[in-house]
């Protein structure tokens, strides 16, 4: 019996067993086909599934900063201003007279020094008109030495008059002693009285016509005086038929050409410029400073000047003179003050009237120079208490204090600081900030997210694990395609 019942067993089992092998070969012709139908998604999945595992293990490694060593060093505060380019000295050549020009002895471009003849003009009509009035100056100084003449014989002829008036008043005068006396008549001193009066008569005409005369030769001197002053003008005329340089430089304007005709000018209405001559041994920027900015710089000051048409050199300068007095814009209602700033060109050609901007340099700061986005103002409320208390960086009166993030030990830590000065790229820091510490510069996103004693990570790294994780992906499709 027991033997039956272990056959019953037995035979009941073997179906099982048939039963479950069947199942598990379902089950693996199941996976087979499964992994050859998935089996190529699968080449492309698994690095995908890589790059999700890697970017949580970079979360859990902290957020991606750069950094920078803090290193000290200077910072130049600086002054901008727009300007242009102009020559040490510059004449516009302008003809006095009016004539036509004969000769232009030199080109635009060309270089001339002072007293060179640069434009020669027509003098025929003008030599001409001064040869009449030398005529002119000759007939005057006659006419002048007949009327001097004239009034040196009425000069002699009133002495002899004069003499006649005064015996005849001594005769008067001892006629009358006579007559007291009853030496002589009431007729005789008649007759003495009748002679006086007419001496006296002829010697007043004598008179006149000498003040005449003497009338006569100051008109002839003054036509004298003004026949020789035309004769000045003309030879000055003629003298400004040839113009000369007054300076040494370069022509740099030509605005005529042989045969035309010079125009000169009036107070309202200028003549014809002729030519521009520039001394071009020294340039100089004509800066214009804004108000704001105009106590804070002086003479002597160096600068950095940018030029339009030399964009890949960047030129130094000396400012040498600030206005005293404002300008206004033309065509704008804002006011400025002139500053010129000397150029140092160390032999290299420049062009006036160039646009240009200049970096006075007002202040040198000494300190640890930092990317300004790296200081922060965070409101001294909000900043954690191991950070604030007990630091001197940090005034506990004020809203907001000044911080940077450094990096320690994957971390970044809040380092309160105090700012010597700085501009819109670069700050420097006078207390806070160790030398040597590695200051998180950025990215400016990044920076704006952090908060103290978080956890971060070097950009470099992030850049280096995609750059493997390219290579990967090449290695990847490659393999499939071959």
């Amino acid at each position: 019996m027991g033997a039956a019942r272990r056959g019953v067993r037995a035979g009941a089992w073997e179906p099982n067993v048939s039963r479950f092998w069947t199942v598990i070969k379902w089950v693996a012709g199941i996976g087979l086909v499964v992994l050859i139908v998935c089996g190529g998604t699968g080449v492309f999945l698994v690095p995908k599934i890589q790059r999700m595992v890697e970017e949580q293990q970079k979360a859990a490694a902290g957020k991606a900063v750069q950094v920078a060593p803090a290193t000290t060093g200077e910072l130049i505060r600086v002054v901008s201003a727009p300007g242009a380019i102009k020559a040490k000295s510059s004449v516009q050549i302008s003809a006095r007279v009016a004539a036509k020009i004969e000769k232009l002895p030199f080109k635009a471009g060309e270089s001339v020094k002072t007293g060179d003849i640069v434009v020669q003009l027509d003098a025929n009509d003008l030599k001409a008109a001064l040869e009449g009035m030398k005529a002119q100056l000759l007939a005057t100084q006659a006419s002048l030495k007949s009327a001097e003449a004239q009034l040196a014989s009425e000069e002699a002829a009133i002495i002899g008059v004069k003499a006649s008036l005064d015996n005849a008043q001594i005769e008067w005068e001892r006629q009358q002693e006579l007559f007291k006396t009853g030496d002589v008549s009431q007729a005789d001193l008649d007759r003495a009285k009748a002679e006086l009066d007419r001496q006296k008569s002829s010697y007043d005409a004598r008179l006149a016509s000498v003040r005449g005369v003497s009338a006569g030769v100051e008109a002839a001197k003054a036509r004298v005086q003004i026949a020789e002053a035309d004769v000045k003008r003309a030879q000055d005329n003629l003298e400004y038929t040839v113009i000369r340089s007054p300076i040494d430089g370069a022509i740099t304007q030509l605005n005529v050409e042989v045969g035309e005709l010079a125009v000169t000018g009036t107070m309202n209405n200028p003549g014809t410029v002729l030519m521009k001559i520039a001394d071009l041994s020294e340039m100089l920027v004509e800066a214009r400073l804004a108000e704001v900015d105009v106590n804070r710089v002086k003479e002597g000051q160096k600068a950095k000047v940018f030029i339009n048409g030399f964009p890949d050199i960047t030129f130094n300068g000396v400012l040498r003179r600030v206005g005293l007095e404002s300008r206004v814009q033309t065509g704008e209602a804002t006011t400025y003050f002139e500053a010129e700033v000397v150029l140092e060109l160390a032999g290299q050609a420049m062009f006036a009237g160039l646009s240009a901007n200049v970096d006075i340099e007002t202040e040198t700061i000494h300190g640890v120079i930092l990317p300004s986005q790296a200081v922060m103002d965070k409101r001294v409320d909000d900043l954690p208490k191991e950070v604030k208390e007990g630091n001197s960086l940090v005034d506990q009166d004020k809203t907001f204090a000044r911080v940077v993030y450094v990096m320690e030990d994957g971390k970044a830590m809040m380092k309160p600081v105090k700012v010597a000065g700085g501009n819109l790229t670069k700050t420097a820091i006078a207390e806070g900030v160790p030398e040597g510490a590695n200051v998180i510069v950025g990215p400016f996103r990044v920076l704006q997210e952090l908060t103290h004693n978080t956890a971060v990570r070097l950009e470099e790294e992030k850049k280096d694990k995609e750059k493997k994780e390219g290579e990967k992906g090449d290695t990847t499709v490659a393999a499939k395609h071959g």
